[in-house]
């Protein structure tokens, strides 16, 4: 797990860790649009990886992610909620 390369695993390998986490839907596209012609007409290279585009892309997807999550846990909750509250006009 040691993610620094320098042997041993430190906090500083925790923070590398979520760093990379939370770059890799983002260096995920770009490895796929490197080789493209968008990619060559916006001159995105290997060195992008962890750098605005990618960023901004890994925000976009990591918000659209939580927000499914938040609105599945809505929906859960809404619906386990109507199922009591119909329990209870039956009775």
């Amino acid at each position: 797990m040691d993610i620094n390369g320098d042997g041993i695993f430190t906090i500083s390998d925790i923070w590398e860790l979520l760093h990379l986490l939370y770059f890799y839907p983002g260096d995920w596209i770009l490895s796929k649009i490197i080789e493209t012609k968008f990619g060559t007409f916006f001159e995105f290279f290997t060195n992008d990886y962890g750098g605005l585009f990618s960023g901004i892309i890994s925000f976009i997807c990591w918000l659209i992610l939580f927000a499914g999550i938040n609105e599945t846990f809505k929906d859960i909750f809404n619906y386990s909620k109507k199922t009591k509250d119909d329990e209870e006009r039956n009775e």
